[in-house]
């Protein structure tokens, strides 16, 4: 009875301490400071994607609500009206770029990515953003990075303040080289008969043959002419 007791004791003060660490965070909370986003980003083998061009939406207002730090859709993305309930759902980001990519006068950076891959969106106010990446150009070397949410800000490791400096690794792929393809080129089977066709040689004929035909021609009128006479 008294284990019994002594747990319940234990699992009240867990929940009380559970309730009481949002509030703290919460109350902590200064929506009129401005933080950071950067991106690094880097494929699976530690390459920089250096260029290319990055866009940041601000699709959400925060408000606090209780305990808890909310987003609200923006006036912009209001006629999205995607939920913001569950951040981590793709369905989100996805349908919230497919407007971005038609609206793109509602961004409110523009970056590109150093040398390093990095990407730096600075003096950015307090809210949920959208970070999207515009259609590469035919020269770049990797594939469209995947549009994702970032919260300004965020709960640091220990979840007992906030962090207004986020840094997100998104990930990127390289593109695949184009296989190359084959030129067909002259076939290694040598012809059957290795001599070449002279066709200067089939001149003499020719001339034979119109030579012969003059000397009948004559010899016809000839003929004709000797005949004419006798008569």
């Amino acid at each position: 009875m008294k284990r019994k007791t002594l747990l319940r004791g234990v699992l009240l003060a867990l929940l009380i301490c559970l309730l009481l660490c949002p509030a703290a965070v919460a109350d902590e909370f200064d929506g009129s400071r401005n933080g950071s986003i950067t991106l690094n980003l880097t494929d699976g083998k530690g390459n920089a994607a250096s260029g290319g061009e990055f866009w940041l939406f601000r699709v959400g207002d925060a408000v606090v609500r209780g305990s808890n730090l909310c987003f609200e859709l923006t006036a912009d993305f209001a006629p999205t009206d995607v939920s913001l309930e569950d951040l981590n759902a793709s369905s989100v980001a996805e349908t919230l770029a497919q407007y971005a990519q038609q609206h793109p006068g509602l961004r409110l950076q523009s970056r590109s990515a150093d040398r390093n891959g990095r990407v730096v969106f600075s003096r950015v106010p307090c809210g949920l953003y959208l970070v999207m990446q515009k259609t590469p150009a035919s020269g770049y070397g990797f594939e469209r990075m995947n549009a994702f949410m970032a919260a300004v800000p965020m709960t640091n490791e220990s979840g007992t303040g906030w962090n207004y400096d986020v840094t997100a690794r998104p990930k990127v792929e390289k593109k695949p080289l184009p296989t190359p393809t084959r030129t067909p080129g002259p076939s290694a089977t040598p012809p059957r008969d290795s001599k070449l066709p002279q066709t200067g040689l089939l001149v003499w004929p020719v001339l034979a043959l119109a030579g012969l035909g003059v000397v009948l021609f004559a010899f016809g009128w000839f003929l004709r002419f000797t005949g004419k006479r006798h008569e």
